[in-house]
């Protein structure tokens, strides 16, 4: 498999001394693995210490190394759209989106919302890892 590692030093806002470590698989583009590890650590990690202590968070490991597909979903919206909230348009994305995937509930773009003839549509992302 092919992945990209990217290496950080980010700011906590509370002078957190952490080197944040991410490995992302290429095919499926998830980030499935993030390693926070003390500057301390760290600098014994790159000069040769073994088996250092760490703290790492894992997600999505059933889809690594599968291939995202990705399409977009149209959908029209009652005429009522725009008292509905957020809630609402969401709940109706998600009686949309064909079985085995998932969407962006997102909805705050410009390009989410539109009109064809006069009818209110969205559009969003839907997504599967095959």
């Amino acid at each position: 498999m092919k992945g990209k590692l990217s290496i950080t030093r980010p700011s906590y806002g509370d002078d957190k001394k952490k080197i944040l470590i991410t490995i992302k698989d290429t095919s499926s583009r998830i980030r499935f693995c993030d390693i926070e590890i003390d500057y301390d650590k760290f600098t014994k990690c790159i000069t040769g210490l073994s088996e250092v202590e760490c703290d790492f968070v894992t997600r999505s490991l059933n889809d690594v190394g599968k291939t995202k597909e990705q399409l977009e979903m149209v959908f029209k919206l009652p005429t009522s759209y725009y008292t509905m909230g957020k809630d609402r348009i969401i709940f109706i994305a998600k009686n949309k989106i064909p079985s085995g995937w998932s969407c962006n509930l997102f909805f705050n773009s410009q390009d989410s919302f539109f009109n064809i003839d006069g009818r209110k549509y969205a559009r969003t992302t839907i997504y599967r890892w095959i």
